[in-house]
């Protein structure tokens, strides 16, 4: 479920080619670093993030469908094996660019911070939640190994998420209205997650805040493209 000065410093780093015969440099490639404010925003990434979101939220469908698939039928074959472990990591990758353009987009148009440890976190954990699913998946016999690891992480995973919307709540920007729905739904995900026995309905609130964070980014999308900058935004 998941930027201000500082950003503006540290947002990017430029990876320069130089052309000495036309005595110029031309910047090639910028990457976002994943412990800074993320990317500057614009209009085009964040309609690819509200979209993404999208993607995301029918992703959440397909991998609860598939999850009771395997558990009516007691066995997963490879198929379907494949089929989860492929779904289940392109969505992880979403999340994470989804994650830096939440920060960049709190850090940019709130001038809020007080979620940037909470999402460096989860990015982390999101990358070595990718390494362990790959390299399980990769080694014969280690389902199991697997399942039971995924399993006992759900416990601290929704802890660090239910935290992770608490801290959301101290944004003084609204988001046009849906921080605090979007908020307590990443709460009641956490929650349901670490009860384990609910984690089943957390699916459910995942999608909403999918669909409800897309809206934030398309809304904001919106807004730069009528005004040109967030400039009088901050809270």
């Amino acid at each position: 479920m998941v930027a201000s000065d500082q950003h503006l410093c540290n947002a990017e780093e430029d990876f320069s080619l130089t052309f000495p015969a036309a005595g110029y440099q031309k910047d090639v490639l910028k990457i976002p670093k994943i412990e800074s404010g993320g990317t500057m925003l614009n209009e085009k990434n964040l309609y690819l993030a509200g979209w993404l979101c999208v993607a995301a939220a029918l992703l959440t469908a397909l991998i609860g469908s598939l999850g009771v698939v395997s558990g009516i039928t007691q066995e997963k074959g490879p198929n379907l094996l494949w089929l989860e472990i492929l779904s289940d990591t392109v969505y992880q990758f979403i999340w994470i660019y989804l994650l830096v353009m939440l920060r960049s987009l709190l850090n940019q148009k709130a001038s809020f911070h007080g979620s940037d440890k909470h999402i460096n976190l989860l990015i982390w954990i999101t990358i070595a939640y990718i390494a362990f699913n790959l390299i399980t998946y990769a080694l014969p016999g280690m389902q199991q190994i697997r399942e039971t690891g995924l399993f006992a992480a759900l416990v601290p995973l929704g802890i660090i998420y239910a935290v992770f919307g608490a801290s959301l709540l101290r944004c003084g920007d609204d988001l046009f209205g849906y921080l605090k729905p979007f908020s307590y739904l990443v709460i009641a995900t956490g929650i349901m997650s670490a009860s384990v026995i609910l984690a089943i309905f957390a699916l459910i609130t995942e999608i909403v805040a999918d669909v409800i964070l897309a809206l934030i980014f398309f809304n904001s999308a919106k807004l730069l493209q009528g005004r040109g900058s967030f400039a009088g935004e901050q809270a």
